[in-house]
This record gives structure tokens, sequence and C-alpha cells, in this order.
């Protein structure tokens, strides 16, 4: 990002002086030699202290573990469901059961890793295209958090509250086709 950020300022620098020609090259190879130097200064001081380049490049962040979302780190990735699950979509994903970890990279990347057999997990396809989610086979036991898809065994008692999030709302989670 840094990279993208000099480069679009050298090109503002470099185009004044030549489309201006009266103003004389001086006062823009002055800013050019700043910035630049600017630059270096700051990937010396990424590369020595990594308090430094986390500041400058975030840290990685574990979006989904073992089927289940992380709210927290959703949060504060200011991530959203519906973005994560258009990407585990795009990665062929039909459902959370899938997935052993997802992380967003420092870069902004996500990874994906799925989970090797699958387990029943929450749907991550869209509610509105209700034609493909019945096409989904629900699992024969089991219950699935709405809120975050951590799931347990069909309680035979009343509905409970979920332990990873609160949340007491559960759906039957679905197995891949």
């Amino acid at each position: 990002m840094t990279e993208l950020s000099v480069m679009i300022m050298l090109g503002g620098i470099v185009s004044v002086p030549m489309e201006v020609p009266d103003r004389g090259i001086l006062q823009g190879v002055l800013v050019l030699t700043c910035v630049l130097l600017l630059y270096w200064i700051i990937n010396y001081f990424s590369f020595k202290y990594p308090r430094v380049e986390r500041a400058k490049e975030g840290t990685l962040r574990i979006l989904v573990a073992d089927g289940a979302l992380d709210l927290g780190a959703m949060a504060a990735t200011k991530v959203s469901r519906n973005q994560l699950f258009s990407h585990l979509r795009a990665a062929e994903i039909q459902h959370l059961g899938q997935v052993k970890r997802a992380y967003l990279e420092a870069n902004g990347e996500f990874s994906i890793y799925q989970q090797e057999p699958p387990r029943p997990g929450l749907s991550v396809l869209p509610e509105k295209d209700a034609a493909i989610g019945r096409a989904l086979p629900e699992a024969a036991d089991g219950q699935a958090c709405q809120q975050c898809g951590h799931t347990e065994p069909a309680a035979p008692t009343a509905p409970r509250c979920c332990p990873r999030c609160g949340h007491g709302q559960w759906v039957s989670p679905v197995t891949a086709l």
C-alpha cells in the first residue's frame, strides 16, 4: 500500500516541472528527493523494528477457526459477514464446516484453508437465493449457531445460548454437495 502511495506522489511531483517549464526543475527534484528519502527511512525502520512494521503494514487476523466465525476479529478488522462469505463462495466453499482456517492477511488478502474431511456447518450461500440453499442437504443431527456458525449436537431440550457468542438462534447445519 505504501508503494502505491509513493508511486502516485512521484507522478504528481514529476508532472509539475514537466508541464510548467518556466518554474524550473530544481523544486521538483528537491521534493522528489525528500519523498524518496522519507520512503527509504520508513522502510528501514520497518525492517529494523517489528513494532513499526506492524503499525505500517498491520497484522494477520484469524476470521474463521474450525468452522466458526471469530466475531471479535471480524469487528476489529471491519469485515462483515457478507464480505467474508463472498470470499468463501469465491473459493468454492458452501458452508463453514468446510473451513479449517480463514485469515485476513496484513495486505488485505484472504487466505482460506479447508477442513479435511468437511464437517456440517452454517451455510455461506446467500439467503436470497433459496433455490441453491435448498439444494444443500441438511446434516442428520446437530445445530449451528446462526450468528457465529458454532456447531453442536442437537439439544433435546429448549434452545440455549451459543457458548462462543451468546446468540440464541440455532439453525440446521448443512453438508456440501
